[in-house]
């Protein structure tokens, strides 16, 4: 490991949240040296190539009008890919499916809600921005939302399906104003990257390397602990790469009660040879799941995807992985990127700072803690981690 001393600013971790950082400040002129324990860069978006498919851990999607794609444009890097559309989405309702309303003419004539459950969506959906500025609503939980705004059991269910697609989260005691925040994002599109998120982690750390910063793997260094009641988000994910889609017409599922989740990403983002398709099936995890996940993570594939077995080309399965490192509770603070106590040390990621989730989260909070960075370097150095 690199042992000079010479370096403006030393970032701990080459996750996108530390390249990005060390872009920025690279960039500003500061002598950089990031050190990534493990011998790959990227941390949890890193990619696995396999006999031609790309499969990210669990299922990656980047939100279009987020904090993540306002700091990407920002260094200059660049993806490809594709959003999502196009027919076969379905609400598993128990054992029915009912086609996805795509908009909201689409929840208008849902058969999957009555009249007055309709239009209870409608009219909180249309009032998102509201919800997310109103001062009463700052400390409280989306469980109080949910149960204050909709005035009826289904349309809670309906609506907290959508938020918690867009949060990644089945824990209904988030913050209620950042929760509703990121449903309003989410419903402006997201993107599925060519290639998996790897394209993200090599493009940055190009990025970094050109503004001089040096980074090295394979690299172990002290991390200051934060808060140790912090408690990650997490999933249970099946990734499937298949020769071929057995049915066209089951690409997207949510379950609407069970945190369940199933995604085709390949008609959006080449991440297979062609022909192939890759698929990541989801539960999010909470306090009550069932013991064999996996075996209802395939059984949601058997319904939607008769015939999967006979096809799979590679199969993976991840029991336990984390989503976000530590959620936003109902009071809606995250630490950082400032550290009480040491002033020219700085955090960043998807746990830290007051802007976005998941992704968003990382890139915003790292673009953050470059600037307070660059405030503090006259003359002295400092860490980011």
């Amino acid at each position: 490991m690199t042992t000079d001393s010479s370096y403006d600013a030393i970032i701990i971790g080459g996750g996108l949240a530390g390249l990005a950082a060390a872009t920025y400040l690279g960039r500003a002129g500061h002598r950089t040296l990031v050190l990534e324990r493990s011998a790959r860069l990227g941390g949890r978006a890193v990619t696995q190539e396999k006999q031609g498919f790309h499969l990210n851990v669990g299922p990656h999607a980047l939100y279009a009008k987020g904090e993540g794609c306002s700091v990407l444009a920002d260094l200059d890097v660049s993806f490809t890919g594709g959003q999502p559309t196009g027919p076969g989405r379905w609400i598993l309702d128990g054992d029915s499916a009912v086609p996805m309303p795509g908009s909201a003419l689409g929840i208008l004539t849902s058969g999957l809600l009555t009249i007055r459950e309709r239009f209870d969506v409608l009219r909180v959906l249309a009032r998102l921005s509201a919800y997310i500025r109103e001062p009463s609503w700052q400390h409280r939980s989306i469980r109080e939302w949910l149960a204050t705004e909709l005035r009826h059991p289904r349309s809670r269910d309906f609506v907290g399906m959508y938020i918690r697609l867009a949060t990644y989260c089945a824990s209904t005691e988030q913050n209620a104003p950042a929760a509703l925040r990121q449903l309003a994002i989410a419903l402006q599109g997201v993107w599925y990257l060519d290639h998996g998120w790897q394209t993200f982690v090599e493009g940055l750390a190009a990025r970094a390397r050109q503004h001089g910063v040096t980074i090295e793997t394979s690299a172990a260094a002290p991390l200051v602990a934060w808060a140790a009641s912090a408690r990650p988000i997490q999933a249970a994910c099946l990734d499937i790469g298949l020769s071929s889609l057995p049915n066209p017409r089951g690409t997207f599922v949510l379950g609407l009660r069970d945190p369940y989740y199933l995604s085709v990403h390949t008609p959006a983002a080449r991440l297979a040879p062609a022909g192939g398709a890759v698929i990541h099936v989801a539960r999010y995890l909470g306090e009550n799941d069932p013991p064999e996940v996996e075996s209802h993570l395939e059984a949601l594939l058997d319904r939607f995807q008769p015939g999967w077995h006979d096809r799979v080309v590679t199969k993976r399965f991840l029991p336990r992985i984390s989503v976000t490192e530590a959620g936003l509770d109902a009071r809606g603070e995250r630490p950082g990127p400032a550290v009480p106590g040491l002033p020219r040390l700085f955090v960043a990621g998807d746990w830290v700072g007051a802007e976005g989730m998941l992704v968003d989260a990382s890139l915003a909070s790292a673009r953050h803690a470059a600037e307070l960075a660059n405030h503090s370097l006259a003359g002295s150095s400092l860490s980011v981690a």
